[in-house]
């Protein structure tokens, strides 16, 4: 039988977005049932072990991935400092939006439905870019996300909309339940990680939220997948 690495095809991706230099890793496993953007505000951590996980757990559910850095290296080194770029949600959202076409005229993923997965602002860009193209985003789901910075958007989006947050990340679950009513999905719910912080930081908790996350967009995507048991829902 073939292993996940036989099975799936991996390479680096640049684009050229309005002259700055957007880098992705795009895995598409044989036969892809959809595609799913990791919108991150960074500019250099898709090879994070981590990260690679969350990709692997979406490749083996079928689901084909582009880890997209929205931001330049140059932007990352900057924002370490000053925080200057790691915020610009107007910044994030352009190329997000971009990204998206690219993935809707590339010819390896030409017709796979499109989803988001966001963290910090770059789950606000998801949104921002997700009302901007309703008929390519299918699905969304957020971890740690700052909805606050996109709340014009919130109203626009009608994609099923999937926020996660860790048990004791008060601050987040506080921000999910004023912002979820905003959400104009039919489909909406927040998942609460037991035991998990604002970071997942232990294995286990990561890998609940990446088999989490992959479950919602198997369902919305057309995949299909039951709901793990043990987790809260929140709609």
């Amino acid at each position: 039988m073939p292993t996940l690495f036989q099975s799936r095809s991996t390479r680096d991706v640049t684009m050229m977005i309005r002259g700055a230099k957007v880098c992705a890793e795009l895995s598409v496993p044989l036969d892809a049932k959809g595609v799913i953007i990791l919108a991150y505000p960074t500019g250099n951590s898709r090879k994070h072990p981590k990260q690679q996980h969350i990709v692997e757990r979406f490749n083996e559910a079928g689901l084909a991935t582009l880890y997209c850095d929205l931001l330049t290296v140059e932007e990352e080194i900057l924002s370490e400092i000053t925080g200057e770029f790691r915020h610009d949600v107007q910044l994030l959202s352009v190329r997000l939006v971009a990204v998206t076409d690219w993935c809707h005229a590339n010819l390896m993923l030409r017709g796979l439905p499109i989803a988001y997965l966001g963290a910090g602002a770059g789950a606000a860009a998801a949104f921002n870019a997700a009302a901007e193209r309703p008929d390519f985003v299918k699905a969304i789901v957020t971890r740690g996300g700052r909805l606050d910075l996109a709340w014009t958007s919130l109203a626009k989006v009608t994609a099923p909309v999937l926020l996660i947050a860790g048990e004791h990340d008060d601050e987040r679950r506080k921000s999910y339940e004023v912002c979820l009513p905003q959400i104009g999905s039919e489909e909406k719910a927040i998942a609460i990680i037991p035991r998990a912080g604002a970071l997942f930081s232990e294995p286990s908790m990561l890998d609940e939220y990446a088999k989490q996350a992959a479950r919602w967009f198997g369902q919305h995507l057309g995949v299909g997948a039951d709901v793990t048991a043990g987790w809260s829902w929140e709609i």
